[in-house]
Parts: C-alpha cells; structure tokens; sequence
C-alpha cells in the first residue's frame, strides 16, 4: 500500500501534465479537421508532440494520416455529388453541360485549392476530378493501383470518370 501512494504521489503531477497535453492535441486535431486542408508536412509540424507525453505520442503519430484519409474521403464525397449531378442533368437535358456551374448545386469546390471542381465532357462521359494533395491539375491521372508499385509516387487527381474505363467498349 505503501508502494501506491508514493507511486501516485510522483507520478500524478506527471498523469496531469500527459492528459492537459492529450486534451490539447485533441483540440488541434479538430481545428485542422474543420479548418482549410493542409499540406501534410504543415499538419505534421502544427502537430509536432512532446515525447515525453505518453497518451499524446500516438495520437500525434497517427493524425497526420488519419487527417490526409479524412480530407480524400470528403474529396471523394464531393466527386460523388458532381458525379450524380452530372448524370441527373444528362437525364434531364439528354447531354452533359460545357460546365459544373451549369448544374447550380452548390459545394462543388475542390477542398485543395478552394476553386471548383475540374471538369471536362469525354465521349460520351465526362471526366470530374480534384488536384488531390499534390495540388497540381495532373490532367485527371487516376489514383494508381495499390498493388502497382512501380506507380505508387507518380502524380495523380482524385478522380471520378463515367462511364469507368472498364465499362468501355475498347476496353481491354
């Protein structure tokens, strides 16, 4: 019994100081989730922790990727919501529109760059995407495959096409 109470006494001001820490790198893990997306090197710098902080020190180290699967999935929310727009008016108007603002549905905007979603009839689909983290416009480049290594660091968009390329007539 003895034991424990020295034990607590030493080490509470230290459990204090990793829970103020932990609660404060909560807070700025919000703040990045609902501020403007971030260049990862920046999230990883505004998030830099002590490591002495024990109940911080993994949660620093998994929010930098956690924060770049949270900005593509809400990228790819926003494709998904050009992407069925655009086939709705097709629908509607029997062709797809010179533009995105043609479709007057609002939120369509690329959250890298802030400016709207690219977009571009092809054939007789159309190709919608976003620059991605890069922030460069690499021409609608789709993400390549997990398992093709030798393509994992090329440049890329986040892209939503129709029809897919597999469901193409040339399509090999």
């Amino acid at each position: 019994m003895h034991r424990l109470s020295f034990a607590l006494s030493v080490f509470k001001p230290r459990l204090v100081a990793d829970h103020a820490a932990f609660l404060q790198l909560s807070r700025k893990r919000v703040q990045l989730l609902q501020g403007p997306y971030r260049d990862p090197q920046e999230t990883a710098a505004f998030l830099q922790d002590s490591s002495w902080n024990v109940l911080t020190h993994k949660l620093a180290r998994h929010t930098t990727s956690d924060t770049e699967d949270y900005w593509r999935m809400l990228a790819d929310l926003r494709l998904t919501r050009a992407g069925l727009a655009l086939l709705q008016y097709k629908q509607a108007h029997g062709t797809f529109p010179e533009t995105l603002a043609a479709l007057g549905v609002e939120g369509l905007t690329d959250l890298y760059t802030g400016k709207s979603l690219l977009y571009r009839p092809e054939g007789e689909g159309f190709v919608v995407y976003s620059v991605g983290q890069d922030r460069q416009d690499n021409g609608g480049t789709p993400r390549p495959d997990q398992r093709d290594r030798q393509r994992r660091h090329d440049p890329y968009d986040e892209v939503w096409r129709f029809p897919t390329p597999k469901e193409l007539p040339n399509a090999a």
